[in-house]
């Protein structure tokens, strides 16, 4: 793997990056041929899709092996969570889906393969021991327990389709990380019950790793019948 630094990126952003990649690789058994790319801004990536957030911090290419890091963005982070961003990115690249989506999907169709690929990745992680974005799924599950207390929401049927993958993708991507932090086991059972869904609803495919089976668990609660 080699970095490549680009734009107004900084040398010392990319020797931070550099340190904590070089160990990640290792214990993910990435391929030798990544390519970590930093720019300083968003705007000086040339092969950034038209669309993308102004504060879109990484970009995986993962058929090229190109990884691209926006430092602007992530100094806007917090830099306990940097090596937690660089862990899913390198795990991307390293991990092949085991789901394609197929060219004739839907909108909702793709989201569901999305959380799917979440939670493949967040599984890869943990199971190499790599526990370092802990802290940030943590901050997901709670963000979207606010979300719903205040919204005043208590049930998945009262939101859209898309809302319920959304909402349910907190509690897929945490489950590989519940039986190490009391925390975000005890956030994501609040967040089943406050949309009243049972543990044992999403728990069988979550802990067998089958994502065909909980890509249907997510199209069914999102109401769909394809």
């Amino acid at each position: 793997m080699r970095l490549e630094r680009r734009g107004s990126s900084s040398e010392g952003f990319c020797a931070v990056i550099r340190h904590i990649a070089s160990d990640l690789a290792e214990r993910l058994e990435c391929p030798s041929d990544v390519v970590l790319e930093v720019y300083g801004k968003l705007e000086e990536v040339p092969i950034a899709p038209k669309g993308l957030p102004l504060s879109q911090s990484t970009l995986v290419f993962r058929d090229r092996r190109l990884i691209i890091l926006v430092e602007e963005n992530w100094r806007r982070r917090n830099v306990r969570l940097w090596r937690g961003m660089l862990a899913q990115a390198l795990a991307e690249v390293a991990l092949k889906p085991s789901l394609e989506v197929p060219r004739n999907a839907s909108a909702l169709e793709a989201l569901a393969y999305k959380v799917v690929r979440m939670y493949e990745v967040h599984k890869f992680l943990v199971d190499r021991g790599v526990l370092d974005a802990q802290e940030e799924v943590l901050q997901a599950i709670i963000w979207r327990l606010r979300l719903l207390v205040s919204a005043g929401v208590d049930s998945l049927e009262l939101l859209s389709s898309e809302s319920r993958i959304a909402i349910l993708a907190g509690v897929v991507v945490a489950w590989p990380y519940r039986q190490y932090s009391k925390e975000i086991r005890e956030a994501s059972n609040a967040l089943l019950s406050i949309v009243r869904l049972e543990e044992n609803e999403v728990s069988e495919p979550l802990d067998a790793g089958d994502t065909r089976e909980l890509y249907k668990i997510l199209l069914t609660a999102a109401g769909s019948q394809r």
